[in-house]
């Protein structure tokens, strides 16, 4: 298999940009990616760089404002013009790795928090009234818009903290069997 590039999402290698930095067992999926000789892009985290490190747990909906959305544009157009030269010099991108559940970088899950304050602000901050919902995070729409733009289509994987086994049996079956991405 030829040697490429993941793009991963910025919390996958540095939990310390999280609302709640917590020791977990994501230094596995870069250590597997890097075993099988395979690059890691790490993308920037929109939630820190946006609202720094003393924000509050929000959901998909307090992030899908046109204001975030021009953030994370502003902070991904590097990387899609990284993404645009690799695939240009013939160096394949096999994947974009989100987490699952991310109001951001959610791949397949976000989550919903609808609460807009009153007197639910605060159980909305610490995560109460929220729930797992299928879709994209706001970063990961805008990723792939910027992509889209550019003509080029690569495909989404989902790591999910709370179990890493799977997204690690993903990218065992990805890696054996992966092809160049490229244009769509």
């Amino acid at each position: 298999m030829k040697k490429g590039v993941y793009l991963l999402t910025h919390c996958l290698l540095n939990d310390l940009a999280k609302t709640q930095a917590f020791p977990n067992e994501n230094h596995r999926l870069p250590a597997l990616l890097l075993e099988r000789g395979q690059a890691i892009l790490q993308l920037p985290c929109p939630e820190f760089t946006f609202g720094g490190g003393k924000r509050w747990g929000m959901g998909k909906e307090q992030y899908d404002t046109p204001f975030f959305r021009r953030h994370c544009r502003r902070i991904l157009e590097p990387v899609a013009d990284q993404a645009e030269e690799y695939l240009r010099c013939d160096i394949p991108i096999h994947g974009i790795i989100g987490v699952k559940g991310s109001p951001s970088c959610g791949a397949f899950h976000t989550t919903s928090a609808p609460c807009y304050g009153g007197e639910d602000f605060q159980a909305a901050a610490q995560g109460e009234g929220s729930s797992l919902v299928p879709g994209s995070g706001v970063f990961l729409e805008v990723l792939e818009e910027l992509l889209r733009e550019r003509g080029l289509s690569l495909p989404f994987l989902e790591a999910d903290e709370e179990n890493l086994s799977g997204i690690l049996e993903d990218l065992d079956k990805a890696l054996v069997k992966s092809q160049p991405y490229g244009a769509a």
